[in-house]
């Protein structure tokens, strides 16, 4: 996760992220990551290739805490997503 660090802006960690293959993107989740709880919570951010049109800015803080989620699949597989919690 060192991806994340304090001060970093939203725009910053799309622009360092890993960009989904082409195969993968009708099964993602909606968000990359957002506040622990439900989705769709501040902060939310969108996948890098959705920046432009979903992403808002804002940056992250120190001791905060954030829900990543992932899951890397083709469509017609089942697989396991990845979640977990940062600070």
């Amino acid at each position: 996760m060192e991806l994340l660090r304090p001060g970093m802006t939203f725009e910053e960690l799309g622009e360092r992220s890993w960009k989904m293959h082409d195969i993968y993107v009708p099964n993602r989740y909606a968000e990359m990551i957002h506040r622990i709880g439900f989705g769709v919570e501040y902060p939310l951010i969108h996948y890098p290739e959705d920046h432009e049109t979903w992403q808002y800015s804002g940056i992250f803080h120190e001791g905060a805490t954030v829900w990543v989620e992932n899951y890397i699949g083709p469509v017609a597989l089942t697989n396991c997503p990845f979640e977990g919690s940062y600070m």
